[in-house]
């Protein structure tokens, strides 16, 4: 797979296979019980991307580090390890075989394999104890400190957040588990922060980037030649999507009705997030955008009813 212009193996599995479903009971029954700390963001249930920026809002300063390679870099031994803490059993002899069954399981050429289903939770498992020493060595010098999967984000009101000496710090713990850290995806800012077409400010907003396919296409739906006027018809807005040539392509094909309301649907879902009652104080409203889908939805469903 290609993910940002490079090659990725991910090691996916046929959800019908024995081995899916070894692995599916294994993450229900045992791994996802094991508890995480707070600052813990990436797959953990009931928590979203919006949890990872949450406790930045209103900082003065910010770093951003990616760890390279993530699921890669741990390996069967690092999972044995970690596992044999959570497993109680007397016999020492039957707790070996119990790890050497469930290491291979959960992992492929003696790594933890990207696209596995308990991947994401040992990951953060066997980040554990990392998590916690990062968080506490934060703690004193008045640092938000989360992680979403190799995400690692970082805020203060204080310039030691960019001192060399944090930074060395960070990179000290996280060798002690064989983690590195992409030195090209290090990012400091004061102020605000932008993160995956995130804004991260007084409040968390999304860029422009993030947000002008849906505004291209609100404006295509409700301007024609620099008139305020609605299409009326389906064909008529796809007329002015081809004509528009920033908008050429966009969710132009044979089912092009079916897919400009499932991605308007979607987007609608996507925009309403950010009011969730535990986000709305902390997040832009985008309220005004989201009755405006709502209504190009009404009018395109519509059309061919």
């Amino acid at each position: 797979m290609i993910v940002n212009g490079k090659s990725r193996d991910i090691s996916s599995i046929d959800k019908e296979s024995k081995l899916f479903v070894l692995q599916r009971n294994l993450l229900d029954s045992f791994l996802s019980e094991i508890p995480l700390p707070d600052n813990v963001c990436g797959f953990v249930k009931g928590k979203s991307y919006l949890d990872f920026l949450k406790p930045h809002c209103k900082k003065k300063y910010y770093l951003r580090l990616d760890i390279k390679d993530f699921f890669n870099t741990i390996k069967v031994s690092a999972v044995k390890e970690v596992l044999k803490e959570y497993i109680q059993v007397p016999d020492e002899l039957k707790k070996r075989q119990i790890l050497n069954v469930i290491s291979y399981i959960v992992t492929f050429n003696r790594r933890l394999p990207q696209g596995a289903v308990t991947s994401p939770q040992i990951s953060n498992i066997i980040f554990r104890r990392l998590d916690i020493r990062i968080r506490n060595y934060c703690r004193k010098f008045d640092i938000n400190y989360t992680r979403y999967a190799d995400d690692i984000l970082f805020s203060s009101n204080s310039e030691f957040l960019h001192k060399d000496s944090f930074y060395k710090m960070i990179f000290k713990i996280l060798s002690t588990y064989d983690f590195r850290i992409n030195k090209k995806k290090v990012l400091k800012s004061e102020n605000r922060i932008v993160l995956n077409g995130y804004v991260i400010s007084d409040k968390i907003s999304l860029s422009r980037k993030k947000l002008s396919s849906i505004n291209r296409l609100i404006y295509a739906f409700e301007n024609y030649n620099g008139k305020k006027k609605y299409p009326k018809t389906f064909e008529e807005f796809e007329q002015r999507l081809n004509v528009n040539k920033n908008l050429n392509g966009i969710l132009i094909s044979p089912n092009s009705w079916i897919e400009t309301i499932n991605y308007l649907a979607g987007y609608r879902a996507y925009l309403m997030s950010f009011s969730k009652e535990r986000y709305k104080d902390i997040c832009h409203d985008y309220s005004n955008k989201i009755k405006k889908i709502e209504m190009m939805l009404d009018k395109i469903v519509g059309y061919k009813i």
